[in-house]
C-alpha cells in the first residue's frame, strides 16, 4: 500500500512539473507572439514613414493643384484604388501619364506602401478619403519633416583623437584666448595669451600649418572673406589693427602681414560685415568703430557703452550689429544708419560673450554671472535664462 501511495505521489508530482513546464512554454510562446507582433508593427510603421516621405518629397504646388482637381472631380471622396491611381499619376509618373502598372518589385512595393498610407490618412475609417483629411495629413507631415530636417542639421561631434596629427597634441604654454574657424580653408586659428603670434591648424587632423609672427600680442581676431581671398585681421596690444594673408597663391606672401594701421586705443572685439564691407571694432573706452579695410581709414564711431566692448556680432539678414559690454548691457545697432535700436538690460555683471542663432532668431549672452541669458533682437526685454552652471561663463 505504501509503495502504491509513493508511486501515486511521484506520478502526481511529475504531472505538476509537466503542467508547470507547459504553462511556461505557453507563456513563452505568447511573449514571442507579442514580440513578433510588435516587430511587425514597427516594420509596418517604417514602411508607412517611407511612403509618406517619398510622397512629400515629390509634392509641389502644381502636383497639389492637380490632386485637388481629382478630388473634386469625384465629389470630394476617393476610394483606395482611386487614391493609388491619382498619386501615381501626379507624383510618380512623368508628365502626368495615365499608365498604372504593378509589374516591377518597386511598383508593387509602391502599391503596398500607398495602401498602408491610405489607411493612415483615412482617420475616420470609412474607406473613402476626403480632401480635408488629405490636406490635414499633408500639413502635419510637412511640419514633422521640417522639424526633423532642423534636428538633422545640428552638428554631431565625436572624439577624433585617434586620427589627430601628433603636432595637434602639443600643449600650449599659455592659455588660448581666442579661436576662429575658417571653413572655406578647412582650417582654424588660435591666439595665445602673451604670445606675438597667430597659430593656424588643419581642422580635420589638427596639424599645425603655420605660425604667423606679429609685432605685438594679438588680443582679438576675425576672418574676412572678400573677392575669393581669405585674410584675418587682428587687434594688437599696441593699439593697431593688422591684416594677414591665409591663402595667397604665392607661398612667399602667404601667412604674411598685408597692412597695419593705428586706432584710438586698444580694441577688444572685432566683427566683419560682408554686406557693407566694413570692419567693426570695440574699444576699451566703450566706443565702436567701423573701418574701411582697403583704405585703412575710420568710417564712423558708434557711441553708447560706458565700459569695454568685449564682443561684437554681425546679424547679417537683419542688417544689425550687436555689442556686449562690461557695462552690463547689450546694444543693437543699425549697420546702415549707425543708430542704436535697442539696449538690452538684465545682466548684473559685465557681459563677456555673445552668439546668435539665425534659425530661431535668438541671441545668447554670458559673462561673469552663472546663467546664460537669451534675448530676441526685436524686443527690449529678456526672453529667458539658462540656469545650471556654478561658475562664471567666461
Amino acid at each position: 500500500l505504501k509503495s502504491n501511495m509513493d508511486e501515486s505521489v511521484g506520478s502526481y508530482s511529475r504531472s505538476l512539473d509537466s503542467d508547470k513546464r507547459l504553462n511556461e512554454t505557453i507563456a513563452s510562446v505568447e511573449r514571442f507572439k507579442m514580440l513578433a507582433s510588435q516587430d511587425m508593427y514597427s516594420k509596418l510603421r517604417n514602411e508607412r514613414e517611407k511612403a509618406t516621405f517619398s510622397m512629400m518629397m515629390k509634392m509641389n504646388p502644381a502636383a497639389l493643384t492637380n490632386i485637388r482637381k481629382e478630388f473634386f472631380a469625384r465629389e470630394d471622396e476617393i476610394s483606395l484604388e482611386e487614391f493609388m491611381y491619382i498619386i501615381q499619376k501626379h507624383l510618380i509618373n512623368k508628365n502626368g501619364e495615365d499608365d498604372f502598372v504593378m509589374e516591377t518589385p518597386e511598383q508593387r512595393e509602391f502599391g503596398i506602401n500607398m495602401y498602408e498610407l491610405f489607411k493612415d490618412i483615412d482617420i475616420n475609417g470609412d474607406g473613402n478619403l476626403e480632401w480635408q483629411e488629405f490636406t490635414s495629413f499633408t500639413v502635419e507631415k510637412a511640419n514633422l519633416l521640417n522639424k526633423r530636417a532642423k534636428l538633422t542639421s545640428i552638428a554631431h561631434y565625436h572624439d577624433s583623437s585617434d586620427v589627430l596629427d601628433p603636432s595637434a597634441k602639443y600643449r600650449h604654454r599659455h592659455d588660448i584666448s581666442r579661436f576662429i574657424n575658417i571653413p572655406s580653408l578647412k582650417q582654424f586659428a588660435v591666439l595665445e595669451d602673451h604670445k606675438n603670434a597667430i597659430f593656424v591648424f588643419n581642422s580635420r587632423l589638427g596639424k599645425h600649418i603655420a605660425t604667423i609672427n606679429t609685432e605685438s600680442a594679438p588680443i582679438a581676431i576675425e576672418q574676412i572673406n572678400d573677392h575669393d581671398k581669405v585674410t584675418v585681421v587682428t587687434a594688437g596690444a599696441d593699439m593697431t589693427l593688422s591684416t594677414y594673408s591665409l591663402d595667397d597663391p604665392n607661398p612667399k606672401r602667404r601667412h604674411k602681414r598685408l597692412s597695419t594701421w593705428a586706432c584710438p586705443g586698444v580694441q577688444i572685439g572685432l566683427a566683419y560685415a560682408p554686406e557693407t564691407q566694413l570692419l567693426y571694432s570695440g574699444g576699451t573706452n566703450g566706443n565702436i568703430y567701423s573701418w574701411n579695410i582697403q583704405e585703412r581709414n575710420l568710417v564712423s564711431t558708434l557711441v553708447g557703452h560706458t565700459d569695454i566692448v568685449m564682443r561684437l556680432l554681425v546679424l547679417q539678414k537683419l542688417n544689425n550689429i550687436a555689442s556686449a559690454s562690461l557695462d552690463k548691457t547689450i546694444a543693437m545697432w543699425d549697420s546702415h544708419t549707425n543708430e542704436q535700436l535697442l539696449r538690452l538690460e538684465g545682466h548684473k555683471k559685465g557681459v563677456f560673450d555673445l552668439t546668435y542663432n539665425p534659425n530661431f532668431r535668438l541671441m545668447v549672452s554670458c559673462g561673469f554671472e552663472h546663467d546664460a541669458f537669451v534675448w530676441s533682437p526685436f524686443v527690449n526685454s529678456l526672453v529667458y535664462r539658462l540656469k545650471g552652471h556654478h561658475a562664471s561663463l567666461v
